[in-house]
């Protein structure tokens, strides 16, 4: 995540913008302490290893390992003349673009949420990530038959993990297995 928006040779821009990025990587770790420490006082009946806790506490986990690595990346990178990650970050129209894209995330993940009980995990999780993964390629270098058997995969992975490994019970919807 390189936001250093350096043309022109104007350092003291990618300065201020590496000193964003390391606030936000601190920001992040604090989050993801904060996070494991509310899924440490989730209330539990059974006293196994996997209970309510457990995927909340590896969500946390998995948070805290990638905010430390982005935190060192960004404390390692040094800003240069030629470090333009984002080469379009001031044009309207890729802001534009990329807005149009938060947009259309948060309206799929609303969907997904809504439709999530009646329609079932397993088919909701396939499209979603479907969705998902369209809206974060570039058209045209979208394979849709790997990103359509990606999303099944996992799906399919998370959905026996969860029911049949972890017993934890995930919505059927219309799907009766």
């Amino acid at each position: 995540m390189n936001l250093v928006y350096t043309q022109g040779g104007n350092i003291l821009l990618g300065r201020i913008a590496k000193n964003k990025e390391i606030i936000l990587s601190v920001f992040l770790i604090l989050l993801s302490l904060g996070y494991f420490y509310s899924a440490t006082t989730i209330k539990t009946i059974s006293k196994s290893l996997i209970n309510a806790q457990f995927v909340p506490k590896i969500l946390g986990v998995g948070l805290l390992i990638l905010s430390i690595a982005e935190f060192i990346d960004n404390l390692r990178k040094q800003p240069t003349e030629k470090s333009t990650t984002c080469e379009n970050a001031n044009d309207p129209s890729e802001r534009f673009q990329i807005f149009i894209r938060i947009i259309i995330t948060l309206a799929s993940m609303a969907i997904y949420i809504t439709l999530l009980r009646p329609v079932g995990f397993l088919l909701m999780t396939c499209i979603y990530m479907f969705v998902q993964i369209s809206i974060l390629n570039p058209a045209k270098k979208l394979d849709i038959f790997k990103t359509l058997a990606f999303s099944v995969v996992f799906s399919v992975v998370i959905y026996f993990l969860f029911v049949h490994v972890f017993k934890i019970m995930l919505p059927r919807g219309i799907l009766s297995f």
